[in-house]
């Protein structure tokens, strides 16, 4: 039975001369103390859980702050203090390390100085073709994070 009904049926006016009624009354009571019962072991089970999180969130936290202290201060170890932070505050990691990724990528082609397509040696038509496929990884990479943001 819904809680609403549940309450309705507890609420209504009680005639005690009519055994019927009382019969229905003394079970829809039973139901209702079970389901107190069951909801305050549920509580105190998700009050348990609270508490656990609470602790691994702080013991996280304090993870953090010494990864700080330690770090160099190096544009790798930004990042790596910028992935830490997401994951414990609860934001997106996935797509935000595949942009990344994509990023790099497209920073180490675009750094690659070839010549214009009739002065390519067979060495620098490879050296294309190299470029072409990390242009183009780059950019499964980007679609790759557009998905995981629409799975979240």
């Amino acid at each position: 039975m819904s809680d609403a009904m549940l309450l309705g049926v507890l609420r209504m006016p009680v005639n005690e001369n009519d055994p019927l009624f009382m019969g229905q009354f003394v079970s829809r009571a039973r139901e209702a103390a079970n389901r107190i019962e069951s909801d305050a072991r549920e509580i105190t089970t998700l009050r348990q859980q609270l508490e656990q999180a609470a602790a691994r969130v702080a013991e996280l936290e304090e993870g953090m702050k010494a990864i700080y202290r330690i770090a160099d201060h190096t544009p790798k170890d930004h990042l790596i203090l910028e992935i830490a932070q997401r994951s414990v505050s609860g934001k997106e990691t996935e797509a935000w390390l595949l942009r990344k990724q994509a990023d790099a990528i497209d920073e180490w082609a675009n750094d690659q100085h070839l010549p214009p397509d009739d002065d390519l040696t067979e060495l620098g038509w490879h050296a294309k073709r190299i470029y072409e496929r990390a242009k183009d990884y780059a950019q499964r990479l980007r679609q790759a994070a557009d998905e995981a943001e629409l799975n979240k």
